[in-house]
């Protein structure tokens, strides 16, 4: 009841109409917005000549400016063929990749090279048609600078970021999670510029589970406990009205939570609650500098006015237990939030790591959309509609 009582309150404060412009995008109309992207360029249009009196030519009318071309990334090549490796989940400015043929997704391959702390290659087959437009696996140095270098305090584990940049056209991050006997890894390239990873890629891999020692395990029911991370981009909300709103609803977003997780050997069945606690922003308002969703902001000094609706949905994932892997999964958000969503664009991929099981670690991609009003008796009237897309990694002990 607390929930829904949140969602009440916060719904009406979330959601934009039409296509109005937002931090995030220079938005000009006509435009066409769907859950998958915002393409708002303006094309110009041929001008038509008028009809001139008798025995007078008319007048040519003026050619229209051409739209303005975004910027186009040259850091290219990729040739991986790869065929075995780990579970990758493919995604371009936030949208996971599906066959636009068969609408079936098939996730990639990748292979972690790696020298802790010094230098890492993420040598990636995306198994879609523009692979080779991904760019060339390349040896990453590590990044000093970046936080929880050794440790992560929030998804636990071993930390290290590695970067690759040259001032021509190359800007690539990978970020390495190193658990108790798994890894998890985002990888990210944004040699185009701007706010959305034009290439994004999260994997997951280490020492499974034997078959036997699943065999072994014979109709066990199994209780993990761990964290999750991922991004979000969210789009087309309205903002509120109180100044003291620091966070702009249509932002980037670093989400962290809790997972807790259970896996029936017996029936096959594997099933995964995402609990968010934190949202931080890349986009602040208001000229205040607070960029962070916590618990307890709807009880401080903010009033709650940083929170939308979609930051408290949690997310439901759920999976076949197939040997030491998780196939099959779905990640949706919980039905109670009202956020619909498709299930083409939602994946999540798992496996079983340890002796004997002790450790669950995947990935997830999800896209949804929160429509106002979301009927009730009354006829449905003056739509409105909110998006975002979120990516990530779990692990769970």
């Amino acid at each position: 009841m607390r929930f829904l009582s949140m969602f009440a309150l916060f719904a009406s404060a979330s959601v934009l109409s039409g296509c109005a412009g937002n931090a995030l995008e220079a938005l000009n109309t006509p435009c066409i917005v769907s859950p998958a992207n915002i393409n708002c360029g303006v094309t110009g249009t041929t001008g038509t000549g008028t009809t001139g009196t008798t025995g007078t030519t008319g007048t040519t009318g003026t050619t229209g400016t051409t739209g303005t071309t975004g910027i186009v990334s040259t850091n290219t090549g990729n040739t991986s063929t790869l065929t075995t490796g780990d579970t990758t989940l493919i995604l371009e400015k936030s949208v996971l990749q599906i066959d636009p043929t068969t609408k079936i997704y098939k996730p990639g391959v990748s292979k972690l090279t790696e020298v802790q702390g010094q230098t890492a290659i993420l040598e990636i087959n995306t198994n879609t048609a523009d692979n080779n437009e991904w760019p060339v696996a390349k040896t990453m140095t590590i990044y000093a600078a970046g936080k929880g270098l050794g440790g992560d305090p929030t998804l636990g584990g071993k930390y290290d970021e590695y970067r690759a940049y040259t001032a021509d056209s190359v800007d690539e991050e990978l970020q390495v999670w190193h658990f108790k006997n798994s890894y998890a890894t985002q990888y990210r390239d944004v040699s185009a510029g701007g706010a959305d990873a034009i290439h994004q890629a999260w994997s997951f891999g280490g020492t499974y589970t034997t078959s036997a020692a699943i065999t072994a395990l014979g109709p066990a029911k199994v209780i993990y406990n761990g964290k999750f991370g991922g991004t979000a981009k969210t789009s087309n909300f309205i903002d509120t009205s109180n100044t003291k709103q620091t966070i702009s609803f249509n932002n980037h977003w670093r989400v962290q939570g809790d997972t807790a997780a259970n896996a029936d050997f017996g029936t096959g069945v594997f099933t995964s609650t995402l609990t968010p606690k934190s949202w931080i922003a890349d986009q602040t308002m208001n000229l205040l500098t607070n960029n962070a969703y916590g618990a307890a902001d709807a009880l401080n000094s903010q009033g709650g006015a940083n929170i939308a609706a979609f930051m408290l949905a949690p997310i439901q994932l759920k999976g076949t237990i197939s040997g030491n892997s998780i196939a099959n999964g779905t990640a949706n958000w919980a039905t109670a939030s009202g956020i619909v969503t498709n299930s083409t664009t939602n994946k999540m991929y798992g496996g079983f790591f340890g002796a004997s099981a002790n450790e669950v670690t995947g990935s997830f991609a999800l896209d949804g959309m929160t429509p106002y009003p979301n009927g009730g008796v009354a006829p449905i009237t003056a739509d409105t509609r909110g998006y975002l897309q979120m990516s990530g990694i779990y692990d769970a002990q």
